[in-house]
């Protein structure tokens, strides 16, 4: 249906978008920021294989195929992309606070 094209459509362009981001940091050898985009595109290109995985959970099985497809489509696009960020955002805390304990010579 119309929602499942939209999500395609909305997949396909931020895995177009994280890639060039990456592919533009890296060109500035900005590699934090490079590695960051990177890791973006590659949880947007896994969603298919989150969504397979998913797909064959016994679960709302007696939704109709297509609605079931679409919802497990939204939640693991929504899963992986925050889930990506979370980690993304502990990472920045986590080795700011290590810069920090360094800077101090507590490390």
């Amino acid at each position: 249906g119309p929602v499942w094209a939209a999500l395609l459509v909305t997949l396909a362009v931020y895995t177009l978008l994280f890639t060039a981001r990456g592919l533009i940091a890296a060109r500035r050898r900005q590699w934090r920021s490079h590695a960051a985009w990177m890791l973006r595109s590659y949880m947007a290109m896994m969603v298919f294989a989150w969504f397979r995985l998913a797909w064959e959970l016994p679960l709302l099985e007696d939704m109709s195929r297509g609605t079931r497809a679409t919802l497990f489509l939204g939640l693991t696009m929504l899963l992986a992309l925050v889930a990506t960020e979370l980690v993304l955002k502990w990472r920045r805390v986590h080795h700011s606070a290590v810069e920090r304990a360094e800077a101090a010579g507590v490390v």
